[in-house]
């Protein structure tokens, strides 16, 4: 049938920055490319992925802004596409993702309700949220026919969340993107702890992280899996030491950790303009 288009191509973004196309349809999702970084740019991107600043994005479809950080959330970016490409976001209880874009871009961010199938082009998708009060994050499920691909993002997923997502899809997601970083300052910058037990810490949570990571692929059993959304690089030497932090792992690190766990499915650790195509299970 020549009317139908698979969901061919994932290219890599830098970060968590993903540009998921097919024959159609063509959609940026948290991409993070200014040179200032985040957090006050103490938070820049690993390797670095400036270039797609300047690319001719004037042929999408639609840009996603899954949450309000600013390694997902780039105003220069989003400020820079054409005003007639829709920005997309989640309908969170809160307004504050909804205003901020709106503040830092003069754009108009439109909201997609939540558990609920939307179409952009031929792509169909369904968005959950991080179950945790703390956190206001979202989990994207995109499919194209017989593809799909479930993008945790920052987010933890429940159980009932993942098997909620699995009747969506109707099995098993071709990829799934998942974070194996740490994306806070604990224990990193408490004084209180001595630098043994800081170090314990650290190593704790990584572990915590990557065995959650590990649950999550066992439920899921995604076809590929991608190391996704970290870790940053900390530039300024004030801060350059948590570089070495256990908390946060390189991608290859972690990708060792799961191979030895016994992950037995593709595990990529992918730089900025790495393909992955879904149709020819192309890497």
């Amino acid at each position: 049938n020549l009317t139908l288009c698979i969901l061919v191509k994932i290219e890599f973004l830098g970060h968590a920055g993903i540009y998921v196309s097919t024959e159609q349809t063509k959609i940026v999702m948290d991409g993070w490319f200014t040179k200032n970084g985040a957090f006050d740019a103490s938070w820049n991107q690993f390797p670095a992925n400036h270039h797609y600043m300047e690319h001719d994005w004037s042929d999408l479809t639609a840009v996603i802004v899954s949450h309000e950080h600013m390694d997902h959330l780039d105003p220069e970016f989003l400020s820079r596409i054409p005003k007639e490409i829709p920005i997309y976001i989640p309908e969170y209880p809160s307004p504050n993702l909804f205003e901020k874009i709106k503040f830092l871009t003069k754009k108009e961010p439109k909201q997609l309700s939540l558990e609920k199938q939307h179409s952009i082009g031929d792509i169909n998708c369904q968005i959950w949220t991080e179950e945790s009060p703390m956190n206001q994050d979202s989990i994207w499920v995109f499919k194209s026919n017989e593809k799909s691909i479930v993008n945790t993002v920052d987010s933890r997923v429940s159980i009932s969340q993942i098997q909620s997502m699995i009747d969506y899809i109707g099995g098993n997601p071709n990829l799934l993107l998942a974070q194996c970083s740490g994306a806070s300052w604990f224990p990193v910058v408490y004084t209180q702890y001595e630098p043994e037990n800081k170090i314990k810490a650290s190593e704790k949570k990584k572990e915590s992280k990557l065995n959650y990571v590990w649950s999550i692929t066992k439920t899921l059993r995604p076809e590929h899996l991608v190391i996704n959304a970290g870790p940053p690089a900390f530039l300024d030497k004030e801060i350059f030491y948590a570089n070495d932090d256990p908390i946060f792992p390189n991608p290859y690190t972690s990708k060792k950790w799961l191979l030895e766990k016994g992950y037995k499915n593709p595990v990529y650790a992918p730089m900025p303009g790495d393909l992955l195509d879904l149709e020819k299970n192309n890497y």
